[in-house]
């Protein structure tokens, strides 16, 4: 179908799907006339060659708004690659890949990302408001750029839980990003435990992004689950015991 409509494409939603992989980019990059998408949300498939992923941002990228591959393997594995290679120039590299439109990239437990992905993601689309890269393998050299300005003040929402941060990028983003209304930093134990505790209870914790995502490695979602699992088995106990009451009775 994609052969055939694939150019007039806006908008593609395949989330969930057990039955795409990298295949699907492909044909969208190897289109005669690509499409200029505003939204790709490909989460929860299977695995994306990062070489596609390159191939696709390159092709398909200049009006795209909404970039999800979420809990995808292989995306951001870059093997040393041209198009995201760490030693190319900042400006070069501007001139050759640009994402003027991408505002929302959401990356959670994309496990295979290596952190020079991000970093110079983030070169290319200089107007990123919500980066969400959740359970990713990346450090703080990943966010080299998005902390400086003027790349600092688009950021609204950024979500580094249980990534391997250090303090010294939580503190260049609470001094930077004068725009950030959330900031979630759960489960980086390179963050002492005192500042994790501060983020979380006061602003910066409140406007978090609900997951859309069925596989979750929260901490607080964890913590809402046991506590909703204990409310339903001492609801069910208590139904029992009434039971067993209304028996005795009759």
């Amino acid at each position: 179908m994609l052969k055939y409509v694939g150019c007039h494409l806006k908008v593609l939603r395949l989330n969930g799907s057990p039955f795409l992989d990298t295949k699907i980019l492909q044909c969208l990059h190897q289109m005669p006339s690509p499409p200029q998408l505003k939204e790709l949300s490909l989460a929860q498939c299977q695995r994306m060659e990062n070489h596609d992923v390159e191939l696709f941002l390159n092709k398909c990228g200049s009006e795209l708004e909404w970039f999800d591959l979420s809990f995808c393997r292989g995306v951001g594995k870059t093997n040393n690659s041209a198009m995201f290679n760490v030693n190319i120039d900042h400006n070069n590299m501007m001139n050759h890949f640009h994402l003027p439109c991408l505002t929302t990239v959401l990356f959670d437990q994309c496990v295979d990302m290596e952190w020079h992905f991000i970093m110079q993601l983030t070169v290319c689309a200089p107007k990123i408001e919500q980066l969400s890269v959740r359970g990713c393998k990346i450090n703080d050299l990943a966010f080299q750029v998005l902390l400086q300005l003027p790349r600092a003040n688009f950021v609204k929402s950024l979500d580094v839980s249980h990534t391997q941060i250090t303090d010294d990028t939580v503190q260049r983003a609470v001094r930077n990003m004068h725009n950030l209304s959330y900031f979630g930093i759960e489960g980086c134990r390179g963050v002492p435990l005192k500042t994790r505790q501060n983020i979380r209870n006061h602003s910066l914790g409140k406007d978090r992004r609900q997951s859309m995502y069925v596989y979750i490695d929260d901490e607080e979602d964890h913590r809402n689950a046991k506590i909703r699992h204990a409310a339903a088995a001492a609801a069910s106990t208590e139904e029992e015991r009434r039971k067993g009451l209304k028996r005795q009775r009759e």
